[in-house]
């Protein structure tokens, strides 16, 4: 079984508010999902949010379920949880291969 690296950071002027983005790299799966999910909420508890996934290598289902749902719960709140770096990297591609569209997610560029 391959060993997982994958961390959680801040980076400071993120698009799209110029402001500071949960930072995602390496590779995420199951066994990072609970570290995911409470950045997430953190992130979005404070308002509008941005998650930049310019760094991640590998993601499986779960970091995927987990995204949408932030974004679905973002929007219940009246804010928006925004994906930065979406295009260059291992979750489009991992999005595309089991079929599930960036709609779900809210890219920007």
């Amino acid at each position: 079984m391959a060993k997982r690296s994958g961390s959680l950071a801040k980076t400071k002027n993120a698009p799209p508010y110029n402001q500071k983005a949960t930072k995602l790299e390496g590779n995420l799966g199951i066994r990072e999902a609970d570290a995911v999910r409470r950045a997430l909420a953190q992130a979005i508890g404070a308002g509008s949010a941005c998650i930049d996934v310019r760094g991640l290598s590998a993601v499986d289902t779960s970091i995927v379920q987990l995204l949408i749902a932030a974004t679905r719960s973002a929007a219940e709140r009246g804010a928006r949880l925004e994906i930065a770096g979406f295009e260059e990297g291992a979750l489009a591609a991992f999005m595309r291969s089991v079929g599930v569209s960036a709609e779900e997610i809210n890219v920007v560029s």
